[in-house]
């Protein structure tokens, strides 16, 4: 500044004008992120771009990501610092979560000799499960006992984050032993006729594991004279 008087006299004085930038730089980070976990500690993340803006200009934009995720949620800070040294952060949440159910692999479809109708124990074998984040259970609620026929077994698997995977094993049991028989005692009688003779043959033993086995014979309504072989049959 200048000041002059009437005489010509003049005086100068200086005013010190200073700008300065205070305002931080504005910010918006991206959007947070949930994706699908491929390990539990080894996921590659894309975070996206963070959107800043300064009056005067921006100096650097830093953040703290780790190079992999792991499982579960991660906060990443974002620093956005202007050409005045004014900072800005914000932050972005990154989680990785497992929706993808388990294989289970099941034992092989089981066939078994009964040993009863409805009594025949069965060793099923071990089901196994697999998942990226690990497995929590496998489970099965099999009978104590099996009956004859076809029984299915369902087997569950289940990882640690809930997820679960089921599949089935058959169980057959069959029968394939025949019954026992033991036939009436041979027998010798006194002709009444030449071809018309009445004989009560009397009645066989037989038994059987699983059920009781139905009789039969061949045997003529009369007999004639001589020897006739009679053929006892039991089916189960």
């Amino acid at each position: 500044w200048t000041a002059t008087d009437n005489h010509g006299n003049i005086t100068t004085a200086y005013q010190m004008i200073t700008v300065v930038d205070t305002i931080a730089p504005t910010i918006i980070s991206p959007q947070d992120i949930t994706a699908e976990a491929v390990d539990p500690t080894m996921n590659y993340i894309e975070l996206g771009e963070l959107v800043a803006s300064d009056s005067v200009g921006i100096e650097s934009i830093t953040n703290d990501k780790p190079i992999v995720f792991p499982f579960g949620s991660t906060t990443v800070t974002w620093t956005v610092t202007d050409t005045s040294g004014n900072i800005s952060q914000a932050t972005q949440v990154v989680t990785l979560i497992d929706t993808t159910s388990p294989e289970i692999f099941v034992p092989s479809d089981i066939v078994v000799e009964a040993t009863g109708l409805t009594t025949t124990m069965v060793e099923l074998g071990e089901a196994t499960g697999y998942d990226i984040m690990g497995i929590a259970s496998v489970t099965e609620h099999p009978p104590r006992l099996f009956i004859l026929g076809e029984t299915t077994v369902t087997w569950t698997a289940t990882d640690t984050s809930g997820n679960s995977a089921s599949a089935t094993q058959t169980v057959t049991i069959v029968d394939t032993i025949a019954p026992n028989i033991t036939a009436p005692e041979s027998i010798m009688m006194e002709a009444t006729s030449a071809d018309s003779n009445i004989v009560v043959l009397g009645n066989p033993v037989s038994d059987d594991l699983v059920d009781t086995p139905s009789i039969s014979n061949n045997a003529p309504d009369v007999f004639p004279l001589g020897e006739t072989t009679v053929t006892w049959t039991a089916v189960d």
